[in-house]
């Protein structure tokens, strides 16, 4: 999934099989993402992803799980979250992103998406594909990407609703309290999103969260395992990977994603991807 366009606030502007059906499904292979891995993000979307062929890792909120072949993870609405392989390995994966939006505007349901969606629910639950249980709301999930392929939009809602159905008869009557400091880390991860182009500096990233500038680099060390400007980097190499996988020249991508020069560039991709952008680019080619 590209992550280049962003909302207001910071969220992913998810793009949709249909623009006017709020559910991305499908299918696609881990080595087609540089450093077979994800972009950290987030979105007002649930989302459910499930290894097919393969295993998995899924970062959600600061925590790590690991899904084995079969198993699924459900991510709640408005938390940070990537999957990945750190040992880059290859996996067969397929997910769903849907929108509350797809449920309509009935009070009652309404209710129960606003109970399921506070931040002091849980960020994410497991699916286990040897759980009887959970395995059947796995089969949910895995219709919703053939009732996308199908074109079956009144199976696709029933699907994602009996998830969530699943999903809401698993949480707590109550809520824990949130945890505010992940409200920060969305508003700066966000606006690192929709300036990654420009200079930004860290002064900038703290103002977007409201922070100061030493809480903003604490949060990053704690919550994300990196520093501010680690993160900044890592955004632009991904992004630069993505312009040169379209054909874009070396010296385009490097400046349009807020490199001062080609050479830094060239440096900073080598020592992330381990090849160099021209190698990058004739591997894309082949």
């Amino acid at each position: 999934m590209v992550h280049d366009i962003v909302n207001a606030d910071g969220s992913e502007k998810v793009k949709y099989n249909r623009p006017d059906f709020p559910v991305r499904a499908f299918g696609s292979m881990l080595s087609e993402l540089d450093s077979y891995s994800y972009i950290c993000h987030w979105h007002r979307d649930f989302e459910i992803t499930s290894p097919i062929e393969g295993e998995l890792e899924f970062f959600i909120n600061g925590q790590t799980v690991h899904l084995r072949q079969g198993d699924a993870v459900f991510v709640n609405t408005g938390r940070l979250h990537y999957g990945y392989s750190s040992e880059k390995k290859e996996c067969y994966y397929e997910f769903a992103v849907f929108h509350p939006d797809l449920f309509g505007e009935q009070p009652a349901i309404l209710q129960e998406i606003r109970r399921i969606t506070q931040d002091g629910q849980p960020d994410f639950i497991v699916l286990h594909r040897d759980n009887p249980e959970e395995q059947e709301a796995i089969h949910c999930f895995r219709r919703i990407i053939t009732d996308m392929c199908e074109e079956q939009f009144f199976a696709a809602v029933s699907d994602c609703a009996a998830v969530l159905d699943y999903i809401g008869r698993q949480l707590p009557g109550s809520e824990e309290a949130a945890d505010p400091d992940w409200g920060h880390l969305r508003q700066m991860t966000g606006y690192v999103q929709m300036h990654y182009q420009e200079s930004i500096r860290l002064e900038e990233i703290a103002a977007a969260g409201m922070i100061c500038r030493s809480r903003c680099c604490k949060l990053f060390r704690e919550k994300m395992n990196c520093t501010p400007i680690e993160y900044v980097m890592n955004y632009r190499l991904n992004k630069a990977s993505e312009l040169l996988g379209q054909g874009a020249a070396i010296t385009e991508a490097a400046l349009s994603c807020g490199f001062n020069g080609v050479s830094y560039f060239s440096e900073s991709f080598k020592k992330k991807f381990g090849i160099t952008p021209r190698e990058y680019k004739e591997r894309t080619m082949i």
